[in-house]
Protein backbone atom coordinates (compact mmCIF):
# COMPACT_ATOMS: atom_id res chain seq x y z
CA UNK A 1 0.00 0.00 0.00
CA UNK A 2 1.53 3.41 -1.06
CA UNK A 3 -1.11 5.87 0.27
CA UNK A 4 -3.44 6.76 3.46
CA UNK A 5 -6.58 4.86 2.11
CA UNK A 6 -8.61 7.63 4.19
CA UNK A 7 -7.68 10.57 1.73
CA UNK A 8 -9.63 13.22 3.69
CA UNK A 9 -9.40 16.10 6.41
CA UNK A 10 -9.05 14.74 9.49
CA UNK A 11 -10.71 17.23 12.53
CA UNK A 12 -10.42 15.39 15.20
CA UNK A 13 -7.75 17.25 17.15
CA UNK A 14 -4.39 14.58 16.99
CA UNK A 15 -1.76 14.57 15.10
CA UNK A 16 -3.02 14.25 11.55
CA UNK A 17 -5.32 16.80 11.98
CA UNK A 18 -2.77 19.40 12.78
CA UNK A 19 -0.10 18.20 10.05
CA UNK A 20 -2.78 19.06 7.17
CA UNK A 21 -3.54 22.63 9.27
CA UNK A 22 -0.22 23.37 8.82
CA UNK A 23 0.96 22.42 5.68
CA UNK A 24 -2.16 23.54 4.04
CA UNK A 25 -3.64 26.41 6.01
CA UNK A 26 -0.91 27.50 8.62
CA UNK A 27 2.00 27.53 6.84
CA UNK A 28 4.61 27.95 10.22
CA UNK A 29 6.55 24.82 9.55
CA UNK A 30 8.79 26.05 7.26
CA UNK A 31 10.43 28.60 9.44
CA UNK A 32 11.29 25.89 12.11
CA UNK A 33 12.76 23.84 9.62
CA UNK A 34 15.29 26.27 8.31
CA UNK A 35 15.72 25.14 4.66
CA UNK A 36 13.21 28.71 3.45
CA UNK A 37 10.18 28.04 1.39
CA UNK A 38 8.95 24.25 0.97
CA UNK A 39 7.00 22.94 -2.05
CA UNK A 40 5.02 20.21 -0.01
CA UNK A 41 3.91 17.16 -1.74
CA UNK A 42 1.71 15.71 0.96
CA UNK A 43 -0.77 15.78 2.81
CA UNK A 44 -2.26 18.43 0.24
CA UNK A 45 -6.11 19.57 0.65
CA UNK A 46 -5.97 19.65 -3.52
CA UNK A 47 -5.44 15.44 -3.38
CA UNK A 48 -7.65 14.89 -1.04
CA UNK A 49 -4.93 14.96 1.87
CA UNK A 50 -3.14 11.90 0.84
CA UNK A 51 -0.25 10.75 2.72
CA UNK A 52 2.31 8.43 1.13
CA UNK A 53 5.12 5.78 1.13
CA UNK A 54 8.72 6.59 -0.50
CA UNK A 55 7.83 4.09 -2.91
CA UNK A 56 4.55 5.03 -4.50
CA UNK A 57 4.51 6.10 -8.08
CA UNK A 58 3.91 9.79 -7.83
CA UNK A 59 6.42 10.44 -4.88
CA UNK A 60 9.45 8.69 -7.31
CA UNK A 61 8.03 10.48 -10.17
CA UNK A 62 8.19 14.04 -8.01
CA UNK A 63 12.19 13.14 -7.03
CA UNK A 64 12.69 11.37 -10.21
CA UNK A 65 13.89 8.29 -7.51
CA UNK A 66 15.44 5.01 -9.84
CA UNK A 67 14.82 1.49 -8.74
CA UNK A 68 18.13 1.22 -7.43
CA UNK A 69 17.53 4.46 -5.00
CA UNK A 70 13.90 2.87 -4.50
CA UNK A 71 16.20 -0.27 -3.41
CA UNK A 72 18.14 1.74 -0.76
CA UNK A 73 15.54 3.17 1.51
CA UNK A 74 14.25 -0.20 2.76
CA UNK A 75 14.29 -3.72 2.40
CA UNK A 76 12.09 -4.97 -0.38
CA UNK A 77 8.74 -7.11 0.11
CA UNK A 78 9.03 -5.27 3.91
CA UNK A 79 6.25 -2.75 4.67
CA UNK A 80 7.47 0.73 3.55
CA UNK A 81 7.35 3.58 6.17
CA UNK A 82 4.08 6.25 5.66
CA UNK A 83 5.03 10.18 5.75
CA UNK A 84 3.07 12.73 7.77
CA UNK A 85 4.05 15.14 5.29
CA UNK A 86 6.79 15.07 2.44
CA UNK A 87 8.28 17.99 1.04
CA UNK A 88 10.83 19.50 -1.13
CA UNK A 89 13.05 22.68 -0.51
CA UNK A 90 12.75 25.36 -3.24
CA UNK A 91 16.72 26.45 -2.38
CA UNK A 92 18.26 23.25 -2.77
CA UNK A 93 15.56 20.53 -3.80
CA UNK A 94 16.34 19.12 -0.15
CA UNK A 95 13.74 16.03 0.31
CA UNK A 96 11.68 16.80 4.09
CA UNK A 97 10.27 14.02 5.83
CA UNK A 98 7.94 14.65 8.77
CA UNK A 99 6.69 12.19 11.01
CA UNK A 100 4.30 13.84 13.67
CA UNK A 101 2.82 12.52 16.82
CA UNK A 102 0.15 14.17 19.27
CA UNK A 103 1.32 12.42 22.40
CA UNK A 104 3.97 10.87 23.49
CA UNK A 105 2.56 7.33 23.77
CA UNK A 106 2.48 7.28 20.09
CA UNK A 107 6.30 6.55 19.85
CA UNK A 108 5.86 3.27 21.53
CA UNK A 109 5.35 0.88 18.34
CA UNK A 110 7.15 -2.40 18.01
CA UNK A 111 7.57 -4.03 14.41
CA UNK A 112 4.27 -6.01 13.22
CA UNK A 113 6.27 -8.55 11.08
CA UNK A 114 6.22 -12.24 11.29
CA UNK A 115 8.18 -13.40 8.25
CA UNK A 116 11.13 -14.04 10.24
CA UNK A 117 13.23 -13.56 6.40
CA UNK A 118 12.01 -9.99 6.18
CA UNK A 119 12.92 -9.08 10.28
CA UNK A 120 16.41 -10.03 9.39
CA UNK A 121 16.78 -7.67 6.47
CA UNK A 122 15.05 -4.94 9.06
CA UNK A 123 17.24 -5.65 11.44
CA UNK A 124 20.42 -5.31 9.12
CA UNK A 125 19.04 -1.96 8.14
CA UNK A 126 18.21 -0.86 11.09
CA UNK A 127 21.55 -1.95 13.10
CA UNK A 128 23.75 0.03 9.99
CA UNK A 129 22.07 3.25 11.07
CA UNK A 130 22.66 2.86 14.77
CA UNK A 131 26.43 1.91 13.87
CA UNK A 132 26.33 5.23 11.70
CA UNK A 133 24.92 7.95 14.22
CA UNK A 134 27.11 6.44 17.48
CA UNK A 135 29.64 3.47 16.22
CA UNK A 136 30.23 2.91 20.21
CA UNK A 137 26.79 2.14 20.40
CA UNK A 138 25.60 -1.28 21.06
CA UNK A 139 22.75 -2.20 19.07
CA UNK A 140 19.53 -3.53 20.97
CA UNK A 141 17.64 -5.58 19.13
CA UNK A 142 14.69 -4.94 21.62
CA UNK A 143 14.58 -1.37 21.43
CA UNK A 144 14.91 -0.97 17.75
CA UNK A 145 12.51 -3.68 17.10
CA UNK A 146 10.10 -3.61 19.70
CA UNK A 147 10.13 -0.46 21.90
CA UNK A 148 10.81 2.67 19.33
CA UNK A 149 10.51 0.68 16.08
CA UNK A 150 8.91 3.45 14.27
CA UNK A 151 11.01 5.83 15.34
CA UNK A 152 14.13 3.61 14.23
CA UNK A 153 12.62 2.85 10.60
CA UNK A 154 12.66 6.63 10.03
CA UNK A 155 16.20 6.93 11.15
CA UNK A 156 17.10 4.22 8.82
CA UNK A 157 15.34 5.68 5.68
CA UNK A 158 17.04 9.07 6.73
CA UNK A 159 20.36 7.21 6.54
CA UNK A 160 19.58 5.59 3.62
CA UNK A 161 18.12 8.52 1.38
CA UNK A 162 21.42 10.96 2.31
CA UNK A 163 23.43 8.31 0.87
CA UNK A 164 21.96 9.77 -2.65
CA UNK A 165 20.01 13.24 -1.69
CA UNK A 166 20.07 15.62 0.10
CA UNK A 167 17.31 15.26 2.96
CA UNK A 168 16.01 16.70 6.61
CA UNK A 169 13.97 14.07 8.98
CA UNK A 170 11.75 15.93 11.30
CA UNK A 171 10.18 14.28 13.63
CA UNK A 172 7.70 17.22 15.12
CA UNK A 173 5.58 16.99 18.17
CA UNK A 174 2.68 18.74 19.32
CA UNK A 175 2.46 20.12 22.38
CA UNK A 176 -0.48 20.52 24.66
CA UNK A 177 -3.03 19.26 22.08
CA UNK A 178 -6.48 19.50 24.22
CA UNK A 179 -7.64 16.39 22.20
CA UNK A 180 -5.24 13.97 22.43
CA UNK A 181 -4.94 10.57 24.70
CA UNK A 182 -2.69 11.85 26.73
CA UNK A 183 -1.61 16.11 26.44
CA UNK A 184 1.89 16.23 26.66
CA UNK A 185 3.57 19.13 27.49
CA UNK A 186 6.70 20.92 26.42
CA UNK A 187 8.85 19.23 29.18
CA UNK A 188 7.40 15.89 29.20
CA UNK A 189 7.95 16.14 25.18
CA UNK A 190 11.53 16.78 25.95
CA UNK A 191 12.19 14.39 28.64
CA UNK A 192 10.36 11.56 26.68
CA UNK A 193 12.46 12.36 23.31
CA UNK A 194 15.59 12.24 25.24
CA UNK A 195 14.74 9.20 26.37
CA UNK A 196 14.02 7.77 23.32
CA UNK A 197 17.10 8.85 21.52
CA UNK A 198 19.44 8.20 24.46
CA UNK A 199 17.72 4.33 24.39
CA UNK A 200 18.19 3.76 20.58
CA UNK A 201 21.82 5.44 19.76
CA UNK A 202 23.27 6.26 23.07
CA UNK A 203 22.93 8.45 26.11
CA UNK A 204 23.38 12.15 24.95
CA UNK A 205 24.53 11.59 21.86
CA UNK A 206 24.09 14.48 19.38
CA UNK A 207 21.82 14.13 16.59
CA UNK A 208 23.54 14.33 13.07
CA UNK A 209 22.59 17.16 10.82
CA UNK A 210 19.53 16.43 8.87
CA UNK A 211 17.68 15.14 11.80
CA UNK A 212 15.31 17.90 13.44
CA UNK A 213 13.36 17.39 16.66
CA UNK A 214 10.27 20.28 16.44
CA UNK A 215 8.06 21.18 19.29
CA UNK A 216 4.85 23.12 18.21
CA UNK A 217 2.27 24.31 20.49
CA UNK A 218 -1.11 24.03 19.48
CA UNK A 219 -1.93 26.29 22.60
CA UNK A 220 -0.40 29.29 20.93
Amino acid sequence: MSTNTENKRDTQGGSKDWIQQLINFKPRLEREIGKGTITWISPLESESYTEYQLNSPHIKKTFDFDDETVSLLWPKGCHTPQWDAIGRADSDDTIILVEAKAHTSETNSPCGSKNNENIEKIVNHLCETCKYINPAQKFNKDIWMGEYYQTANRLSVWHNLKKEREVILVFLNFVEVPEAKFKTSLSDWEDHMKKVFDDLLGTDVKLPEGIKVIYFDVSK
